[in-house]
């Protein structure tokens, strides 16, 4: 198994102290822009201009009433993330990051959809929300109203989804999870990543480390949390079965991908340090003992490829 190596300071140096929040660097805005340049166009999907038209009106009244430093936030935020999930690799059964169109990220809640490496022919797709805060509370609000989508038989329902690798555009249902992260993590990780792997010291290697398993837990967990929260009702109901096999085929391509017992073992290391000076880092020991508990109900419940007691 690789070797675990946290320092206690990887959680104090999270912050940019010789940058604003509202500025993106420059380096990093090229790749924002990349992303830009990916989302799928209005005209890109057939459908009539007066359907369009309609759309691009609700986008710019949306627009309208953003502010322009939470608008910069939430951009860097999102960017952290998919260049993360897709040129990092920070989860490895993530084979693509699809940007989404405006009216999907405003309207359907949706910043980007991940598609997972999958055994069978169909593609396994799973959409995010990403939240630049630190406002965990977001997670548990959210989670609990995917269940009660879900629970009704309902999915997401992307107008312009474009997957141009799998050539699949047009109204597309997928499950879906939020994914946070805290404007100081973003603003100090994207100075690491406009980085080549090969000029990163040894600080900047352990904060990905860090983010990237963070990241993949969350994923995990959150997937795992709405399988066991549908699998606790009285009643099983037809309708929404199916939603839930998607998600469970999801957790499995993360367990068969990943290196579960390292980032297990990563997750009890943190907690051990976190755990030490528990009146400094209480937010956080609630969020790692919270995955802790989560993958050891899974494992009671269903038969995974990992082990915990």
């Amino acid at each position: 198994m690789r070797e675990i190596s946290i320092n206690k300071p990887t959680f104090e140096e999270v912050s940019s102290k010789d940058r604003s929040f509202e500025l993106m660097s420059s380096e990093f805005r090229q790749k924002y822009k990349a992303w830009k340049d990916r989302e799928p166009k209005f005209e890109d999907l057939n459908y009539d201009q007066d359907i369009i038209d309609q759309d691009k009106a609700k986008v710019a009244a949306k627009e309208s009433k953003f502010k322009y430093s939470e608008t910069e936030i939430a951009a860097l935020g999102e960017t952290v993330i998919k260049q993360g999930l897709y040129e990092e690799a920070w989860v490895e059964a993530v084979v693509d990051v699809i940007p989404t169109n405006k009216f999907d990220d405003y309207f359907r809640g949706t910043d980007c959809v991940l598609r997972f490496e999958s055994d069978s022919n169909d593609s396994l797709y799973l959409g995010v929300d990403v939240k630049t805060t630190a406002d965990r509370g977001l997670v548990n609000d959210k989670i609990a109203e995917i269940e009660h989508f879900v629970s009704s038989g309902k999915l997401t329902n992307l107008k312009y989804f474009y997957d141009e690798d799998m050539d699949r555009k047009g109204p597309q249902r997928v499950p879906s999870i939020i994914l946070i992260i805290d404007p100081r993590y973003a603003i100090s990780m994207q100075d690491i990543m406009v980085k080549p792997y090969q000029k990163r010291n040894e600080k900047e290697a352990q904060k990905t480390e860090l983010v990237k398993n963070l990241l993949s837990l969350e994923i995990l967990c959150q997937c795992m949390e709405i399988d066991l929260r549908l699998e606790e009702r009285q009643e099983v109901q037809p309708r929404y079965l199916e939603i839930q096999k998607t998600y469970q085929e999801i957790i499995e391509s993360i367990i068969q991908n990943t290196d579960i017992v390292y980032t297990i073992n990563y997750l009890l290391a943190l907690i051990k340090i976190v755990r030490e000076e528990s009146s400094r880092y209480e937010d956080l020991l609630q969020v790692f003992e919270k995955y802790l508990q989560t993958l050891i109900d899974y494992q009671q419940k269903r038969e995974v490829n990992y082990v915990l007691e």
